[in-house]
């Protein structure tokens, strides 16, 4: 019994000897790896960040035939020859190409079967805008806002209210030769003298009202005193000489037939026939004329008013406008979509205007797409560039137009946010490739929706909304109805 017992703990302790043993002789690995992992974190698009992995020859010389990093992440030296007790330095460098995150392996080929064949590495591209945005576009909408409101003034409303003021000198001149014909035109001259200081008074107010109009020209002022002065116009018919009287009423004839109205048409009718009695039926060539300079200006006050509604659109438009993209600007950033946006719908409107024909002037009405045209060209291109990024999301768009929202210096984006600020039939037709691929999901979600093919073709420049057809504010003219300065009424603003 006890013979047996020493032989089993003897077989025991044999068994323990060559575990270890053998343990001893194939768990020492020749290298070691410090760390054996690597995480960056998050790292902006466009930076780099770098960390080092050290491998030491603990027991015996170690050869590191091929060290290789796989995705966003490169090494350097590629290989390393270590002596025993050495040691070998490896730089990781990251550098994201999209924001999101990012793994991969370091591969080791060596002459220690031990060691480890591969070491993880993880990071996170994160978006960089914000972090050298352009800090000065606020600056630049405040800036545009006010010099919209300077050149408005001076090179729009300044001329109108000149012109305005010249109209009511001219009358009241023609008023005063006339005054002394006889004693009629005695007793209704400082009637339509007053009607004209009236109309002098509407357009030449105190600073502060002037102020207010420098920024919200206009606010009816001269509509209300262009009435004035047409009024006048028409009560100056009872106090002009016959012969002035018959020259008043033939042009009258033609400029009724410009209007080209039944009611115009057949007044000119009305006025052909009185001019051919003889006698001259005076009163009855006064009130025809009266009539139809009623008609003429009632034409020429309604298309001035559509005018002055016109410009006050573009006032608020714009307003609108530049908030946006100045709210947009400070939260979302990309300032640089905006300003490559806004140079090409200037360029595109800049085109325009030097390759037009000439045309008679429009008294600022085509000032208005220049100054929307920037705004709408900066809205166009930093909006196109979103929408551009959720077309290629949906696979409606090519990768040739593939562009990162966090990368905004990229030349493929920054070229397509001038693109997008230029041409308007390019943004529509990324817009309309969108809509096409989202309805049928929208109306049906069980039946996928068929891909449209990218947008390959060059558009044409952009064409922002023209201003209604209209005529100018009443033009003085030498030759006017009555002998007097009034507008004419075939003007009308050409369509770019």
């Amino acid at each position: 019994m006890r013979n047996r017992q020493a032989a089993s703990g003897a077989r025991l302790l044999a068994r323990i000897a060559i575990a270890s043993l053998i343990a001893g002789v194939t768990g020492a690995q020749a290298q070691t790896i410090s760390p054996d992992k690597l995480d960056f974190g998050a790292v902006p698009l466009g930076s780099t960040s770098t960390q080092i992995i050290t491998l030491t020859a603990a027991e015996k010389a170690v050869n590191v035939s091929s060290i290789k990093a796989s995705g966003d992440f490169s090494i350097a030296p590629e290989s390393c020859d270590l002596k025993k007790g050495g040691n070998c330095a490896i730089t990781v460098t990251f550098a994201p190409k999209r924001s999101d995150a990012a793994k991969a392996a370091i591969n080791l080929v060596s002459n220690d079967d031990v060691a480890p064949k591969s070491i993880p590495l993880s990071g996170q591209g994160a978006c960089s805008i914000g972090s050298d945005d352009w800090p000065y576009l606020p600056w630049v909408v405040v800036l545009y806002m006010l010099a919209f409101l300077i050149v408005r003034w001076h090179l729009v409303a300044r001329p109108t209210r000149e012109l305005l003021n010249a109209q009511i000198a001219a009358v009241t001149n023609r008023v005063e030769i006339t005054a002394g014909n006889s004693a009629i035109a005695q007793t209704r001259a400082p009637q339509i003298k007053t009607l004209l200081t009236q109309a002098a008074g509407l357009v030449n107010r105190v600073f502060g009202r002037t102020f207010l109009d420098f920024l919200f020209w206009s606010r009816g002022y001269e509509i209300a005193a262009w009435n004035c002065v047409h009024e006048a116009e028409e009560r100056s018919a009872s106090i002009m000489p016959v012969e002035e009287l018959r020259a008043s009423l033939e042009r009258a004839e033609a400029k009724l037939r410009d209007l080209n109205t039944r009611v115009s048409n057949a007044l000119a009718d009305d006025i052909k026939t009185a001019l051919a009695v003889t006698p001259a039926p005076v009163g009855r060539w006064q009130a025809l004329l009266s009539e139809a300079l009623g008609i003429i200006y009632d034409a020429t006050d309604t298309e001035f008013a559509s005018l002055v509604s016109w410009h006050n659109k573009t006032v608020w438009l714009l307003l609108c406008a530049l908030t946006l993209i100045l709210v947009l600007s400070v939260v979302q950033k990309n300032s640089v979509f905006f300003i490559l946006g806004a140079a090409g719908g200037l360029l595109s409107r800049l085109t325009r205007t030097l390759y037009r024909e000439n045309v008679p002037t429009d008294y600022g009405a085509s000032w208005t797409t220049l100054f929307l045209s920037p705004a709408v060209g900066a809205l166009m291109g930093w909006c196109g560039i979103l929408l551009i990024i959720l077309g290629l999301k949906m696979q409606v768009l090519g990768q040739m137009m593939a562009v990162s929202w966090c990368n905004s210096t990229e030349p493929v984006a920054m070229g397509l946010a001038f693109l997008l600020g230029f041409s308007e039939r390019f943004f529509d037709g990324i817009l309309k490739q969108l809509e096409d691929r989202a309805q049928p999901q929208a109306t049906n979600p069980s039946q996928p929706a068929a891909t449209t093919p990218a947008v390959s073709t060059t558009p044409s420049p952009a064409q922002l909304p023209s201003p209604p057809a209209m005529a100018p504010p009443p033009l003085p003219s030498a030759a006017a109805v009555g002998g007097q300065r009034s507008a004419p009424g075939s003007t009308r603003i050409p369509k770019e």
